[in-house]
């Protein structure tokens, strides 16, 4: 959208996977390590990638640590 964020403690950028993830693929890491599929966005810019009505399987806490929703 050409916004510059450099991110914040309050609002952190977030890595967005190109390729969606899947339960076939996430083992993958030509699919989840792969720097051609990483890109670093904003949180606004990240959920609006993920708009498809689907609700998030994942969910990341403040440490990093990712649980199953």
């Amino acid at each position: 959208r050409g916004i510059i964020n450099a991110g914040s403690h309050d609002m952190p950028l977030q890595v967005h996977h190109k390729v969606k993830l899947t339960p076939e693929n996430i083992t993958d890491p030509a699919i989840t390590l792969n720097w051609d599929n990483l890109q670093l966005l904003c949180k606004d810019c990240h959920d609006a990638e993920h708009t498809d009505g689907t609700p998030p399987r994942w969910a990341v806490d403040e440490t990093g640590h990712v649980s199953a929703r």
